[in-house]
C-alpha cells in the first residue's frame, strides 16, 4: 500500500531511489553482503510491487529513469554483456534461490508493458526479452517451465516499432510451441503460455499470421491447463 501510495510522486528522484533499492534489495546505492545480518531483505512480494511500480510510472517526463533501472537490475543479475551494455548471452542458473526466481519474473512482467511516448516497446526492451527467450539456459525443471512461460507472455505484449521485430517473437514463441508439441512442458504451461502470446500478437498485427490457428485445439489447451 505504501509504494501504490507514492504514485503521486513516481517522478521524484528521492522516489526513484526508493523503489531502486528495494528492487536491488539493497539500502541506497551501494550493493550489501547477503551474508552480513545486517543488511536490508526486503521480501520478495515488496520487491515484485516496486517492479511495477516502476514500470507503471516509467514517462518521457523522467526520461524513462525506470525502463534503464529494470533493465540495468536484470542485466546485471542475469545476464553477460559488453561494456556498452549489449547482453551477451543470458546467465543460467538452476532457481536455487525462487524469491529472486519471482522477482526476475516479475522484472520481465513489468518490462513488456513500458511503452515509449509513441506508443511502442523500447528497443532495448524488445532486444533483450528476445536474447532471454533465444539464448536462456536453465537447468531443466518446473521452474524453468514457468520463466520460459513467462518470457513468453511478456513477448506477446510487447508492441515493437517494426513488423520485422514482431515477425521475430512470432517465430522464438513458435519454436516453443512445436518443441513442446512432442515434449509437454509441467501442465502444458509453455504451449498454453504461447497460444496467448500468439493470440494478443495477432490482436495487434492480423496481417502478420499466414494461416489461421487451430482455435479449437489453442482453447482446448489453454482450458486444460487452467484445471
Amino acid at each position: 500500500q505504501v509504494i501504490s501510495d507514492l504514485d503521486q510522486y513516481a517522478s521524484n528522484d528521492e522516489t526513484m531511489e526508493l523503489l531502486k533499492s528495494i528492487l536491488s534489495n539493497s539500502n541506497g546505492s551501494q550493493r550489501q553482503d547477503i551474508n552480513d545480518p545486517n543488511a536490508t531483505d526486503y521480501y520478495y512480494g515488496v520487491r515484485c510491487h516496486a517492479a511495477r511500480a516502476l514500470a507503471k510510472n516509467n514517462t518521457p517526463v523522467n526520461d524513462h529513469a525506470s525502463c534503464k533501472i529494470l533493465m540495468d537490475w536484470y542485466k546485471q543479475q542475469f545476464c553477460d554483456f559488453t561494456n556498452n551494455g549489449k547482453v551477451i548471452q543470458p546467465k543460467g542458473h538452476d532457481f536455487d534461490n525462487i524469491s529472486r526466481a519471482y522477482v526476475q519474473l516479475e522484472v520481465i512482467k513489468s518490462l513488456s508493458i513500458i511503452r515509449t511516448s509513441e506508443n511502442y516497446t523500447h528497443n532495448d526492451v524488445v532486444e533483450l526479452l528476445q536474447t532471454i527467450m533465444e539464448k536462456s539456459k536453465n537447468n531443466t525443471n518446473y521452474n524453468d517451465d514457468a520463466f520460459y512461460a513467462e518470457v513468453e507472455l511478456a513477448l506477446g505484449r510487447l508492441r515493437p516499432d517494426t513488423d520485422d521485430k514482431t515477425n521475430r517473437s512470432l517465430k522464438l514463441i513458435n519454436y516453443k510451441l512445436d518443441l513442446h508439441a512432442t515434449i509437454p512442458s509441467f501442465c502444458s504451461i509453455i504451449t498454453s503460455s504461447g497460444y496467448i502470446a500468439v493470440t494478443a500478437i495477432a490482436l495487434k498485427n492480423p496481417q502478420l499470421l499466414s494461416t489461421r490457428p487451430n482455435i479449437t485445439q489453442m482453447r482446448n489447451v489453454i482450458q486444460q491447463t487452467s484445471i
